[in-house]
């Protein structure tokens, strides 16, 4: 039996998911006529490059309270992103985008990152920053001025946790090794906590089965992982709710306009 005999051809796809994304754009933008006219939305908004062909993309995620009462997010579209990348040409991207579902821009409060593009577009609309991004700011800063030593740490642990992916070694752990991200605020803590989790037992394997790569643990600084990873914990703490009584203010005060 062939493929092709059981797949449908890559038009009969593209047809029927352009079908399917037409009628969720359809059902929304009679979900949301149903709504008061005087409902404000929430919005959170990013753009981003993939990797392969370098485009640029602009991701919108609207969240709304329903007519059940209850909290609701969708995601509007993700969408190629081909002009350049001013205030002037995001505002009218989102201004286009939401028109389309029947919205209007000033119906909406958006949180994004701080970039200057970004603030520019959105310099006469409400606007609050996004906590994830300011943490992952703080987080990024702190730990690249913390010194040579922490520095080999998180290297070191990286490294494992590579070599531990790309090998069967995963597949003897109770918990999955966590790989740090640089646009995730808190993966650096995972990491390391992680790492500190299955250090014993990564021990014990390279002990016996792979004794050449016994390296891979013994760089790391246990002393200085648990300190590390202890400071996180507290500070990512103490920061969280730092910023989310701030967000909520910043809501308090725009709800207020």
């Amino acid at each position: 039996m062939k493929a092709k005999d059981i797949l449908p051809a890559a038009t009969t796809v593209r047809r029927r998911i352009a079908a399917k994304s037409e009628s969720a754009r359809q059902h929304l933008t009679e979900t949301f006529a149903k709504l008061p006219a005087d409902t404000t939305y929430a919005l959170t908004t990013d753009m981003w490059t993939d990797s392969h062909k370098q485009r640029a993309y602009i991701t919108i995620t609207i969240h709304y309270i329903n007519d059940k009462w209850m909290l609701d997010s969708k995601v509007l579209t993700t969408r190629e992103f081909t002009e350049q990348k001013t205030g002037t040409n995001i505002r009218n991207k989102l201004a286009h985008i939401l028109d389309e579902f029947g919205l209007n821009i000033g119906q909406c409060i958006f949180t994004t990152d701080r970039g200057s593009n970004i603030v520019c577009a959105l310099k006469n609309d409400t606007r609050v920053d996004c906590i994830a991004h300011i943490l992952n700011t703080v987080v990024t800063t702190a730990l690249a001025r913390a010194g040579e030593e922490v520095e080999i740490l998180l290297d070191n642990c990286k490294n494992l946790v590579r070599y531990v992916k790309k090998t069967s070694l995963q597949d003897n752990l109770k918990k999955t090794l966590k790989q740090s991200c640089d646009t995730r605020w808190n993966s650096t803590f995972t990491m390391l906590h992680s790492v500190k989790e299955a250090l014993p037992k990564l021990t014990e394997i390279f002990t016996d089965d792979h004794p050449r790569q016994l390296h891979r643990v013994t760089c790391i600084n246990t002393g200085l992982l648990e300190k590390l990873e202890a400071f996180l914990l507290v500070r990512i703490i103490d920061m969280w709710l730092f910023f989310r009584v701030q967000l909520f203010q910043e809501i308090n005060l725009a709800i207020k306009r």
